[in-house]
């Protein structure tokens, strides 16, 4: 929301409370340091109240056994197609816009993508008239909400995350994909470049370029080893960092410290 500003009764009320609730609050717990800059600049919080404590995942969800060729049947995908899977809010800030004007730059070097756009919001209706208006409506799909255990075994069956948000103060969708065992390219900003090192974990793209948005789906399609090497590389960091016991320990550390 503050990404958009503050425009209206509610946005002005829960900033004024936020205000007196980091006043006195003796320790202010963010899950990134792209927060904490925001928390330092906008309320003026010295930077040794605030601790940063990343979202926790639970990595088990995603290691379940599972028909991968049933699944992207439901949706229109054969076994030697690609799927490009994007999970989130269809409003500006998660930058939908961008994915959907990389496809052509996508399917020139590989025809076999197909698109599956998965969620809901206010800007739904102008994202499919885009697509519609590029010619691309048979090639990406807008399936709305999908329950949670669908959604893990769409998640599995997919070739490459696309996380082009324009705004993201964590991104745990980021996050799932990783411990999904799937390829995410994502936007060099905010939380996102904090749980992704580039070409380490993932690949990190400019935000608002379809190029650029382009050139890391097709650089994780064209390389099946790459792809495998990155996914390998994002589930030890899961465990290492983003499982709930650290996540936990962490976070009873700062409480203690906050009744110390």
């Amino acid at each position: 929301g503050r990404a958009q500003g503050l425009h209206s009764p509610d946005s002005y009320l829960i900033d004024g409370f936020e205000w007196w609730a980091t006043y006195e609050s003796k320790r202010v717990i963010v899950t990134s340091n792209s927060m904490k800059w925001e928390l330092q600049n906008h309320f003026h919080l010295p930077p040794d109240k605030i601790d940063v404590i990343p979202n926790a995942i639970d990595p088990t969800k995603y290691q379940k056994n599972f028909n991968r060729e049933l699944v992207r049947g439901r949706y229109g995908i054969s076994p030697n197609e690609r799927l490009v899977l994007f999970i989130g809010r269809l409003v500006p800030q998660k930058g939908v816009e961008y994915l959907i004007r990389a496809v052509p730059l996508i399917l020139k070097e590989h025809p076999e993508a197909r698109f599956v756009i998965v969620g809901e919001g206010w800007s739904r209706d102008n994202l499919e008239r885009l697509a519609l208006s590029m010619g691309y409506k048979d090639r990406i799909q807008f399936r709305g909400f999908i329950p949670d255990h669908e959604l893990i075994n769409l998640t599995l069956s997919a070739d490459v995350l696309v996380v082009p948000s324009t705004y993201e103060p964590f991104g745990i969708v980021a996050l799932e994909g990783m411990a999904a065992g799937v390829p995410v390219v994502a936007s060099n900003i905010g939380g996102l470049a904090e749980i992704i090192e580039h070409d380490h974990t993932g690949v990190l793209v400019y935000p608002k370029d379809p190029n650029s948005i382009a050139w890391g789906v097709n650089r994780v399609l064209s390389d099946p080893g790459y792809s495998r090497w990155l996914t390998q590389n994002a589930k030890k960091r899961i465990e290492e960092i983003y499982s709930w016991n650290v996540v936990a320990k962490k976070t009873l550390e700062t409480y203690e410290t906050a009744m110390g």
